[in-house]
């Protein structure tokens, strides 16, 4: 995230890799603010259940943030991993810096959300 809010490329592709735009279109479309992605939603989910690790170490080389989240819905990358019950993304997002505690609009944490994976 760049010092104006605004993502970088690399962070907004992370964010895609894990579904959490997709989850972002869902909540507009359904009149919704704010986003419980991962746990509570089916295809960012799935979409974050299939990613590999390597794919996620290659985004954050490239320059992307494991703290980067969604302005909208508030989501991170590690709440979609956790969401998803993706261990091995969801370490090395936390190895990289995610915020474990970090919360989005609805409240939601990642642990909230692998909890009840």
């Amino acid at each position: 995230m760049s010092d104006d809010g605004v993502l970088s490329s690399k962070d907004a592709a992370l964010l895609e890799l894990l579904g959490v735009h997709a989850y972002r279109s869902q909540s507009k479309e359904g009149g919704e603010s704010g986003g419980n992605v991962g746990g509570d939603d089916v295809n960012s989910s799935r979409v974050a259940s299939d990613v590999a690790v390597e794919e996620v170490k290659k985004l954050l080389l490239e320059g992307a943030h494991a703290w980067a989240f969604d302005d909208v819905t508030g989501a991170t990358a590690l709440m979609a991993a956790c969401g998803a019950g993706n261990a091995e993304v969801a370490r090395e997002l936390l190895m990289r810096g995610a915020p474990w505690n970090a919360c989005d609009r609805r409240g939601k944490c990642a642990g909230g959300k692998f909890l009840f994976f």
